[in-house]
């Protein structure tokens, strides 16, 4: 018996109660919850957190351009008040102004440096974290296999606010049956389940064969009542569950 990580109503109430106690009810059904579950919420916690950082940098590069245009204004008072009175106008209207411009020009620089740099780190880690997501999600067989996908599918997406979306080679957002709505990463990682099906691990369960030989399952065995201990391996459909 291999447990699912998401399953409907009807599904949860066909379980015994010592499985049940499992799983976890959430918007989409109950979710088994694992190790993997706390990675999910690790990433989406680490996603939000990135967007918040970047908001408020932002916000602090807008505070300083302000504060550097009221200092030129400033500074500009000053050299007026100095000029007349030591009737060197031209002098030193020459020598403020180019200070000023040289300092402003070098923390303006700075600033456009350091927000291009937040908006690259933000976009690979929120894309990159949510192709991690979708992987986990999709059964990737171990964290090699995730970081494959990873490398195979991010040159396919672009970061759109705080989701990615998938593009085609030249950029253009690439678009779902209904026209409207941007692909996303759940599309690509269902087609390289197709193309590079190795990437992924199986579910398979075992049955009745109607009197026929059944194949004797590689499988650990485990009895119901060590669920608890081997959690992980449960959710992965790595053992079989047998009364007892």
């Amino acid at each position: 018996m291999t447990l699912k990580s998401i399953i409907d109503a009807d599904s949860f109430e066909k379980l015994t109660e010592e499985t049940k106690a499992f799983y976890v009810k959430k918007e989409d059904g109950y979710v088994l919850e694992t190790d993997t579950t706390e990675k999910l919420n690790e990433f989406r916690d680490n996603n939000r957190a990135l967007f918040r950082e970047n908001e408020e940098f932002k916000k602090k590069t807008t505070e300083l351009e302000s504060k550097l245009e009221q200092l030129e204004k400033t500074v500009t008072e000053k050299n007026e008040k100095e000029l007349l009175s030591e009737g060197k106008i031209d002098e030193l209207l020459t020598q403020r102004t180019e200070a000023m411009r040289q300092s402003y020009e070098e923390k303006l620089e700075n600033l456009s440096k350091n927000y291009e740099t937040a908006e690259k780190t933000l976009d690979i880690h929120i894309v990159e974290n949510q192709i991690r997501e979708e992987a986990i999600k999709a059964n990737a067989k171990n964290d090699r296999a995730v970081n494959h996908i990873i490398r195979a599918i991010r040159p396919n997406l672009k970061r759109d606010g705080t989701n990615a979306v998938r593009v085609d080679t030249d950029g253009n957002v690439v678009m779902s049956d209904d026209g409207s709505t941007p692909q996303g990463i759940a599309e690509i990682v269902e087609e390289l389940k197709v193309s590079d099906g190795f990437l992924f691990a199986e579910s398979t369960g075992s049955g009745a064969t109607g009197g026929q030989d059944q194949a004797v399952s590689a499988k650990k065995k485990i009895r119901r009542s060590e669920i608890g201990k081997y959690i992980s391996e449960v959710s992965k459909g790595e053992v079989d569950i047998i009364d007892g």
